[in-house]
């Protein structure tokens, strides 16, 4: 699970990022460069949730200015890097959370796939397609939890490619690359999505609402690569858009406090 060391709600942003997001005709686009990187679902709590990888999904959203700061490691949202990167941001109010995950690398199909279990579980199989949705993309797990009333958290971690393609080179250079860029902060852009069908046939299901916080990675593939090889938490800086969600503020407090381990306002 995602564990929040700090959490803040501040505004920032430029309308000039290389990281926008788009609506059209109900469907929610996160964009990379101007180009299309992902689907991030459809804006109606009722429909179920997902995201795909789109052909803007490339490579990483890095910031030069903060590459030395981010492999240091970020200690504090009160670390310069942070206003830095909150700069290199969609213009927009932020919950900004720094935190450590274990994660789970998950193939599309697999049996630990969410679109596989646990949507279906929720939603049923697509009447259309017949078939669970494929993300297109393998992502990364960082764990679930019961949070009452029926409800479920979950978190995903997203990378802007297929880290197969780290993976392509000689051994020797992967474990180069774990030990020279693998420590530090990543960084992603993240929105909550709060998911439940209007009905249900047969039995009430258990949970009947998931609350789907998914992390956009920009910066920290090699990083997010360790940690699934090593075992050892990811630290991530994670901004998450108030506006860009299937969601309210109020949602957005209660997961980040539940994430720093208590109910109630963030710092």
């Amino acid at each position: 699970m995602v564990t929040a060391l700090e959490s803040r709600w501040i505004r920032t942003g430029s309308p000039t990022s290389r990281v926008q997001f788009e609506s059209e005709s109900g469907n929610r686009y996160l964009l990379l460069d101007g180009r299309r990187a992902y689907h991030v679902g459809f804006g109606c709590q009722t429909c179920s949730f997902l995201f795909e990888r789109l052909a803007g999904a490339n490579g990483p959203a890095q910031i030069e200015a903060t590459a030395e700061a981010l492999r240091s490691g970020v200690a504090s949202l009160d670390d310069e890097v942070v206003r830095v990167i909150g700069c290199g941001m969609p213009e927009g109010e932020y919950a900004v959370i720094l935190g450590e995950a274990s994660v789970e690398e998950v193939s599309p199909g697999a049996e630990r796939d969410y679109f596989v279990r646990e949507q279906i579980a929720l939603f049923g199989e697509d009447t259309f397609w017949c078939l669970p949705h494929d993300p297109r993309v393998p992502y990364f797990r960082a764990g679930d939890r019961d949070i009452g009333d029926g409800r479920r958290l979950f978190n995903f971690i997203v990378p802007m490619f297929p880290l197969k393609w780290l993976r392509m080179y000689p051994e020797s250079e992967q474990l180069e690359a774990i030990r020279t860029k693998s420590s530090g902060t990543a960084v992603a852009i993240a929105v909550l999505d709060v998911r439940s069908p209007a009905d249900w046939p047969g039995e009430k299901p258990d949970p009947v609402e998931h609350w789907c916080l998914t992390h956009y990675l920009l910066d920290g593939h090699h990083k997010l690569n360790a940690a699934s090889r090593t075992k050892e938490p990811l630290r991530l800086l994670s901004f998450v858009a108030c506006s860009q969600g299937v969601s309210e503020k109020n949602d957005i407090e209660r997961v980040s406090s539940l994430m720093l381990g208590r109910e109630g306002k963030q710092d």
